[in-house]
């Protein structure tokens, strides 16, 4: 959007087609909350228009404040979504949707109306106080120049302020946050300017600078990887995937105001991953090169806060098709750690759904390979102690079993469990349908194997004839308490845990199946 001051000081707003100028363009973009649909929207309808006039007064409270600070900052052009996409035209708000990286890493900084949960707020208003007390204490202070002054020192909370502010609770705001070069934040209490490594704010004497410790931390986009002695590829790797599985668990716990936009809200920083994994393909939501493991993300919690979502079909087997407010995403094993692991042999999308210009498929099928149990039953919250002396002898030590189950929502929780025993822990569910994707341990002390894997059904529908669905995931972890032996005894005690007593998937036999 293109604001222009006419000479008696009015300001003229419209929408123009930046790709066709002859210089590079510079702009700011806009961060905010929604707060539901709105008003005033760019659709194939009035693009025209809008592209003659955009009415200032017409504009929402945060967009006219968004507009004034481009003035006084001298900045002509201004990104705004809900103008600068075409609402109403699904293939064209896929291509920016796919392009959104580009916008914020491209923009001079980015303005954050963080203190504003709907664009009828506006984020130019009178600020309270930053402190917590109104006290404050005048000490002496000798500025950058030498000069003898004083400053006055107070308790602030903007720490917390910051983690409560309305747009830290939107979706879309997480990759606008990460992907803005600079960033400039209207909060409740302050003005904050924030770029890579700093987060200095207005209560910041002479510009000092703040600490790098207060930034984004563990949500980040990884560094590209270069050669260095210290860190293998492969290692590196390893490292991005879990960040980026850290950064999902983030995501998640937002809000949107539209729930089909769960898959595409998370595309801009998908598009940066994917630059830095050469072009790897991008599935709903996971990296290919992290299956099956990545399979196994699960509710961090039983509560099911959120309604179902209600949008286009989406695999049962992503993230991306549960409207959820909390995920436990699935821990990524690598190594000899990993005794046992299912295959996936192949991938395919479904015929009649979009996918993204840039290759990342925002739906599809897969065909794994694994051990699969038909109408096996399992006691959730089962903890059962073994003698000591019934494996190992005297060398291993106490042992212990316990099966989970997380089921991804309500309705498939309630048909599974006996309507007379629906109370948590210890209750025996219906027979179901199991598949093992992973085996692995841990020894540090003690030993722990865990047999992890998906709850499945069969899916009802006759064009994919014995495919199956995602309803859950299960885990069965066997503990060796105080076992201090070399790696023969974990070795032998591995083995003895490889009986149909501790894994049921022992002599079942192996199914190539397709996962919808």
């Amino acid at each position: 959007m293109k604001i222009c001051e006419t000479d008696d000081g009015d300001l003229k707003l419209r929408l123009v087609r930046t790709r066709s100028e002859t210089e590079e363009t510079a702009y700011v973009a806009l961060s905010y909350c929604w707060g539901g649909d709105q008003a005033l929207k760019c659709t194939q309808a009035n693009l025209q228009a809008l592209e003659r006039d955009v009415p200032f007064k017409g504009l929402p409270r945060t967009l006219r404040d968004a507009v004034e600070v481009c003035r006084r900052l001298q900045v002509a052009y201004m990104w705004v979504d809900a103008l600068c996409i075409i609402q109403d035209d699904e293939d064209s708000k896929l291509a920016e949707v796919g392009n959104m990286a580009q916008v914020y890493k491209n923009a001079l900084f980015t303005i954050c109306a963080c203190s504003a949960s709907s664009t009828t707020e506006g984020f130019l208003d009178y600020r309270s106080s930053p402190f917590q007390d109104p006290t404050t204490f005048r000490v002496p202070f000798r500025n950058e120049s030498g000069a003898e002054t004083s400053v006055d020192l107070a308790i602030e909370r903007q720490g917390e302020a910051l983690r409560t502010e309305p747009l830290n609770d939107r979706g879309w705001a997480l990759q606008e946050q990460l992907l803005s070069r600079r960033r400039l934040m209207f909060t409740r209490y302050q003005l904050h300017w924030s770029c890579a490594s700093l987060l200095p704010g207005e209560n910041w004497i002479d510009g000092y600078e703040a600490t790098p410790s207060m930034g984004l931390g563990a949500m980040n986009i990884p560094r590209p990887f270069v050669t260095d002695d210290s860190l293998s590829q492969e290692v590196w790797k390893q490292q991005a995937l879990n960040s980026w599985q850290i950064l999902v668990s983030h995501y998640v716990a937002r809000k949107l105001s539209l729930e089909e936009d769960r898959p595409l809200a998370i595309l801009g920083i998908a598009a940066e991953f994917m630059q830095l994994f050469g072009g790897e393909t991008y599935w709903c939501g996971m990296w290919q090169s992290s299956f099956p493991g990545c399979l196994l993300w699960r509710r961090y919690s039983t509560r099911f806060d959120r309604e179902p979502t209600s949008t286009k079909r989406l695999p049962s087997w992503s993230w991306t098709s549960q409207n959820m407010n909390s995920l436990d995403p699935a821990k990524l094993v690598f190594g000899s750690d990993v005794v046992r692991e299912a295959r996936t042999t192949d991938f395919g999308l479904m015929n009649s759904l979009q996918q993204s210009p840039r290759g990342m498929h925002l739906n599809g099928q897969i065909w794994i390979e694994g051990r699969l149990l038909k109408d096996t039953v399992l006691q959730e919250s089962r903890y059962r102690t073994i003698l000591k002396d019934d494996l190992l002898g005297e060398a291993a030590g106490q042992v212990s079993s316990n099966d989970s189950i997380w089921f991804d929502n309500k309705s498939d929780e309630l048909a599974m469990r006996p309507q007379e025993d629906r109370g948590p822990g210890n209750s025996t569910l219906q027979p179901m349908t199991l598949l093992e994707i992973r085996n692995v341990w841990e020894h540090n002390g003690n030993i722990k194997f865990n047999i992890d894997g998906l709850v499945l059904r069969t899916q009802n529908n006759p064009e994919r004839p014995g495919a199956y669905e995602r309803i859950g995931c299960f885990s069965r972890s066997i503990t060796v308490f105080e076992l201090d032996s070399d790696d023969s005894v974990v070795k032998a005690w591995i083995e003895k845990v490889a009986v149909p007593e501790h894994n049921p998937f022992v002599g079942a036999d192996v199914a190539k199946i397709l996962l919808v």
